[in-house]
C-alpha cells in the first residue's frame, strides 16, 4: 500500500518492504502480490501508484491473492 510520509513513520516497524513509487512496474506489483507480501485491494493499489486501475492488471492481482486463499 501506498503510505505517506507521517503514516509511513507510525507503521514502519510493520512494513516489510518499501519500494519508491517511481520503481513500481506492474510487474513489481503483481510480484508484491505473488510473494504474500501484500494483500491490499489491487483496484485501490493500481490508482494509488499508476493513477488508474487497469483492469487486467486488477484482475491478475485478484488471482493471486485468492491463490493464497485456498
Amino acid at each position: 500500500m501506498v503510505y505517506c510520509r507521517e503514516c509511513w513513520t507510525e507503521m514502519a516497524e510493520h512494513i516489510a518492504e518499501v519500494i519508491p513509487l517511481e520503481m513500481v512496474s506492474p510487474s513489481v506489483l503483481l510480484d508484491l502480490y505473488r510473494t504474500g507480501k501484500t494483500t491490499s485491494d489491487p483496484f485501490t493499489a493500481c490508482q494509488l501508484v499508476f493513477g488508474h486501475a487497469e483492469p487486467e492488471l486488477v484482475r491478475e492481482a485478484q488471482a493471486l491473492i485468492h491463490s493464497h486463499c485456498g
